[in-house]
């Protein structure tokens, strides 16, 4: 199964069916979520937008990605990067997150590995803590 932005009975070409995060929770009978690591490979871009306007957010007290930046990295001196993660610092702040660890990666980019991971230049690790729950 896979974390989206909606839920599709349909297989992926991966054979995987998606979800929300909230059917996945309803699905699992989890009140509340301690940790959520995500590492989507670039499919956080689709997931969030569901998951900051359903509120499921609420239900999870911390949250730890890795956030796939787009393109290529000579291209990243413009600021995207920084753009990319100044967004989702709002955006999850807007619903009481708090950030408490980021880290850019310099690993290897993921185009050097094959065309499956797509074309992501490099990686963000970013935690943010549940406010509420504090």
């Amino acid at each position: 199964m896979c974390l989206w932005g909606e839920d599709s009975d349909n297989m992926t070409s991966a054979g995987w069916r998606c979800k929300t995060l909230n059917s996945i929770r309803t699905m699992l009978k989890h009140n509340v979520i301690d940790v959520l690591k995500i590492d989507i490979e670039g499919g956080e871009r689709r997931a969030f937008p569901e998951m900051l306007t359903s509120g499921t957010l609420r239900f999870v007290k911390q949250i730890v990605f890795e956030f796939h930046v787009p393109g290529d990295p000579i291209q990243h001196r413009d600021g995207i990067a920084e753009e990319w993660f100044r967004l989702y610092n709002m955006l999850f702040e807007d619903q009481g997150f708090k950030l408490f660890f980021s880290w850019q990666n310099p690993r290897k980019r993921l185009t050097d590995w094959g065309t499956v991971a797509g074309n992501h230049s490099h990686n963000l690790e970013i935690s943010w803590i549940n406010t509420h729950y504090i």
